[in-house]
């Protein structure tokens, strides 16, 4: 254990001939500014430097082998860093969360990782596994990796190039000055969280290649006014367009057959839009939106738990006899509405409790 360091302080030196740093050797540190690692260092444990907010300047020793999970997450003041030659593996969330991130610099010997355009990089893959404030996309790029930009508070626009075929989850995650996003017709696949607090969005470009995304991806976009849907996407999964508090336009084909839990809630905005080809609505779907006057249901099968709920712009609401399952209060607090059913008796799978307007 003589060259393994366990805990350090703000006036730390760490010693030449430690081979290990140990898990949160660091962490919550805040008054450490730059790190002066000895070159006997071999391995540093996952999230050793997590929270270290003053930290402004890294440079990494030559004989790191393994950036790990988490190391820098959250060093909001982190502006450099220095890859050595042998680091074959940088796993993930290693630079989630470095807000002020301006540099990453490659040694120029790594054969597995290279710097491009301020963007890290993987070599065999093309994967952009982190990017920097001021970071432009770099042709060739395949696949922008999971929180590669989360948190980088001065980006304002994005164009990612025709060579990106997927961007993965989180990946522009909480850029809150992100004002605009251009993607080309290569882009198939959109995870999950990619544009979630985006605060400052206006525009986006999406392609029409795009053939599915994940949860959340726009959720709490609260400048975000309006979106067309590519083609490719049948299914709005839940929370995609959650407190969107200024949208109030959505385009897309009319096969769109599911939309997920919270998807549109708190877009009180929102204008409505039509509904028709839709089986599945999930719970709290349109929760809040209050601009939609009547509903056509004439395909659903399916209404989940609070689908509607305070939706009090609603007038009119028919349910066909199509529509097998109603969950509890999936109309709540919907007072201004009128339900009329097709069918004279309530059917056994709806709720009791699932009207919250007059029921005819």
């Amino acid at each position: 254990m003589l060259n393994t360091l366990i805990k350090g302080c703000n006036n730390s030196i760490i010693p030449d001939g430690i081979k290990t740093i140990e898990k949160y050797a660091f962490a919550h540190i805040e008054d450490i500014k730059e790190l002066v690692i000895p070159e006997s260092v071999s391995q540093i444990k996952a999230s050793a430097f997590s929270h270290c907010t003053g930290l402004e300047k890294v440079v990494l020793p030559e004989n790191l082998l393994t950036i790990d999970e988490s190391l820098f997450y959250d060093c909001i003041n982190l502006k450099e860093v220095y890859i050595g030659k042998n680091v074959s593996s940088i796993k993930e969330l290693a630079f989630m969360n470095c807000s002020t991130l301006e540099k990453i610099v490659v040694s120029a010997d790594n054969p597995c990782y290279v710097t491009l355009n301020y963007c890290l990089v993987e070599k065999e893959t093309m994967k952009l596994i982190a990017g920097a404030n001021v970071s432009k996309i770099p042709n060739g790029i395949k696949i922008i990796g999971r929180n590669s930009f989360y948190g980088r508070i001065n980006i304002t626009s994005l164009e990612i190039p025709n060579t990106v075929t997927e961007i993965e989850e989180g990946a522009f995650f909480k850029c809150i000055n992100l004002k605009k996003a251009v993607m080309e017709n290569s882009v198939r696949k959109i995870g999950g969280y990619v544009f979630t607090d985006c605060y400052s969005l206006e525009e986006v470009i999406l392609p029409e290649e795009v053939e599915s995304f994940g949860s959340s991806v726009f959720d709490n976009c609260k400048n975000l006014k309006e979106i067309f849907l590519p083609k490719g996407i049948k299914k709005i999964p839940s929370f995609t367009f959650s407190f969107c508090e200024k949208l109030e336009r959505i385009v897309f084909n009319d096969e769109i057959t599911s939309v997920g839990a919270h998807a549109f809630s708190g877009c009180s905005v929102l204008e409505p839009f039509d509904l028709s080809n839709v089986t599945y609505i999930g719970g709290s779907a349109f929760a809040y939106c209050r601009k939609f006057t009547e509903i056509d249901l004439s395909s659903v099968i399916e209404i989940d738990t609070l689908a509607f709920f305070n939706c009090r712009g609603l007038k009119k609401i028919y349910i066909p006899s199509t529509v097998k399952i109603i969950e509890e209060k999936a109309f709540e607090n919907c007072s201004n509405a009128v339900i009329y059913c097709e069918d004279l008796e309530k059917k056994d799978t709806w709720h009791n409790d699932f009207a919250g307007g007059t029921l005819c």
